[in-house]
């Protein structure tokens, strides 16, 4: 059955902002409820942008803007992004600093049981991110070895985790994130493929493997964009691209398709600054044959 997007009051009542993670503490909130049992915020209002968050069902997210089809939310834990309308309804109460672990562990064994192994993985990781050195985070970190058997863990005996078996899960987190995010490139998932090599990277692991796997994931994204024909997402993707790699070219038929409207004529030397400005308008989809120039805008000659 299709949904018809829902109109909300962008009236939001909120108390004094939280930080996170502060453990107890709700706010009142006027605004929308997850009506999936999960979804993703993405970066731009568009399915295929960048997802920034995970949500799951009946969490109360506040609104800040509204598009009609997509609402730009925040959800307890401070984090931002849009969802679709068909994803929510209206709702109003207490919003959760924070689901506990125990639960946040149960969504991603539930997952893992209904034979959903992609999000399984990410609900896995996001008991790491958000609730480190906990006997959760160790279990979640056990589980994930089933996917990537890098080497065992113990079994976790009674309430706490002893601290070598937290040090030695901790340790492999690095590691676990690089393989996951590779299995994403295969899945042709580039946006949670690219969080994934950036916490990666962020937490140790291999410089190089990182950066080769984001390259991989964001020109996987720049070329879905492009295939889309959507200015605004070829535009957000571009920019990403030249954000993390303002030295390097960007692959040759990308380059032949996308050509910024000031380097159109031929004519015009690029500027000297790393990061050119881009066009007002979405990048220009090439009409006519051109030279191929890399992301600063040079001629390959």
């Amino acid at each position: 059955m299709k949904h018809i997007p829902i109109r909300l009051s962008l009236t939001l009542l909120l108390l004094p902002t939280m930080l996170w993670p502060t453990y107890g503490v709700a706010k009142e909130v006027k605004g929308v409820r997850v009506s999936l049992p999960f979804t993703q915020l993405r970066e731009a209002p568009s399915a295929k942008s960048r997802s920034v968050a995970l949500v799951y069902g009946n969490d109360l997210l506040a609104v800040q803007a509204d598009r009609g089809d997509w609402f730009k939310v925040k959800t307890a834990r401070d984090e931002i992004g849009w969802i679709a309308a068909n994803q929510i309804q209206p709702g109003t109460g207490e919003q959760e600093p924070l689901r506990s672990s125990a639960k946040a562990l149960d969504f991603a064994t539930d997952m893992r049981t209904t034979g959903r192994n992609s999000q399984a993985r990410e609900s896995l990781f996001d008991v790491i991110r958000y609730f480190p050195n906990t006997r959760e985070a160790y279990q979640a970190t056990r589980d994930l070895l089933s996917y990537y058997p890098l080497e065992q863990l113990p079994e976790a005996n009674g309430k706490e985790v002893e601290a070598e078996y937290l040090v030695k899960a901790n340790r492999l987190v690095p590691d676990l994130l690089v393989l996951h995010g590779e299995d994403l490139l295969k899945e042709k998932r580039y946006a949670p493929a690219i969080k994934a090599f950036e916490e990666g990277r962020s937490r140790g692991a291999d410089q190089a493997r990182c950066t080769q796997g984001l390259h991989t994931a964001m020109v996987g994204n720049l070329r879905a964009a492009v295939e889309s024909a959507n200015g605004e997402l070829i535009t957000t993707a571009l920019i990403a691209y030249k954000d993390y790699f303002p030295q390097k070219p960007l692959p040759r038929d990308l380059a032949e398709k996308l050509v910024p409207e000031v380097y159109v004529s031929g004519t015009q030397q690029p500027p000297a600054e790393a990061h050119p400005p881009l066009p007002a308008g979405p990048p220009l989809l090439k009409e006519t044959k051109a030279a191929p120039f890399n992301i600063q805008g040079k001629q390959d000659k």
